[in-house]
């Protein structure tokens, strides 16, 4: 029997390992095989075998009240363009 891996970097909830999941069902696999290099999931939610390189606890994630951007004005993209 021919696993099919999909390979994902972190495990956070299983939503994305899931929908990878989906997409190679597509092509009829004989097994499906997930290999995650770190496992911070609820292996609750994840459809299939999930294998993981290493194993911890869910990091913390903080939210901002806004976006982390602003427009250059022309001195700063002055020094943009030098490195």
């Amino acid at each position: 029997m021919r696993t099919s891996p999909v390979l994902i970097d972190v495990l956070h909830t299983g939503s994305l390992l899931n929908r990878l999941f989906a997409v190679c069902r597509r092509h009829n696999p004989a097994h499906l095989r997930g290999l995650a290099l770190i496992d911070q999931g609820c292996r609750q939610t994840v459809e299939r075998d999930v294998l993981a390189l290493w194993s911890e606890g869910p990091e913390q994630r903080i939210t901002s009240p806004g976006p982390f951007w602003r427009l250059a004005d022309s001195n700063d993209q002055r020094r943009l363009t030098r490195f």
